[in-house]
């Protein structure tokens, strides 16, 4: 029995949907909202939003010199990602932001919620009050303490294999704000302005070092980066 090739697409996009509705679902137990994390997600929310009518996005920003530290020093594996030297982790970052911050603004604001991961750790009750106004959700203070419903009947579940999981496991803390600071050589701190603009462009502060993500928390910050 032979298919044509219109034939074919469609039996992919079918076994797509179905595959993509398990992993999502499959996660934990049922709820009225499905959540599914994933940082490239954003670069396929045409296809997914068609899957998904009504599924809304979530960009979780965060400095790139952080990125960068974090992705070497933990050994993680990512497609296209130079894991080797951080001005090349920091170019592929470079790429890999822009494309998502462009395609999350140019959704509109009831689509893609952007938020930055310092604001979230430094002050997590007004960001965390945005993310639960943006999906919908009546305020409830168990959301600021996650770590307290892991691992209990209709709590949180935590894969093993996943690489973030054990800092999951902790409560709301700043702790990684700052683990790059003098890990990052001078050279590549020199040519940030020139291989990774999008620092800037977020409003990350590039001539200081280590830099006040307090910044990050003005009202006229949020104003400028037009969150």
């Amino acid at each position: 029995m032979y298919y044509t090739q219109i034939e074919i697409i469609v039996f992919q996009l079918l076994y797509l949907l179905y595959d993509t509705r398990f992993l999502v679902a499959g996660h934990g137990d049922p709820a009225p909202l499905l959540c599914n994390k994933d940082p490239f997600a954003i670069r396929s929310m045409s296809h997914i939003r068609k899957m998904f009518p009504n599924s809304k996005f979530i960009m979780m920003i965060r400095d790139g010199r952080s990125v960068s530290h974090s992705i070497i020093s933990r050994h993680i594996t990512i497609k296209g990602f130079d894991i080797k030297s951080h001005l090349g982790c920091l170019k592929d970052w470079n790429r890999a932001i822009g494309t998502m911050w462009e395609a999350c603004k140019s959704s509109g604001p009831e689509i893609c919620l952007p938020v930055y991961y310092e604001r979230l750790v430094l002050d997590p009750k007004p960001q965390m009050e945005r993310i639960l106004k943006f999906i919908g959700i009546k305020w409830d203070d168990r959301v600021i303490h996650h770590e307290q419903a892991i691992g209990v009947k209709g709590g949180i579940s935590l894969s093993k294999k996943e690489p973030s999981t054990n800092q999951v496991n902790k409560a709301v803390n700043q702790e990684a704000l700052s683990k790059w600071y003098g890990e990052i050589p001078a050279s590549t701190l020199n040519q940030l302005k020139k291989e990774a603009p999008m620092l800037k462009r977020l409003g990350y502060d590039t001539d200081q070092s280590p830099p006040d993500y307090n910044k990050l928390l003005n009202p006229l910050a949020e104003k400028t980066l037009n969150l």
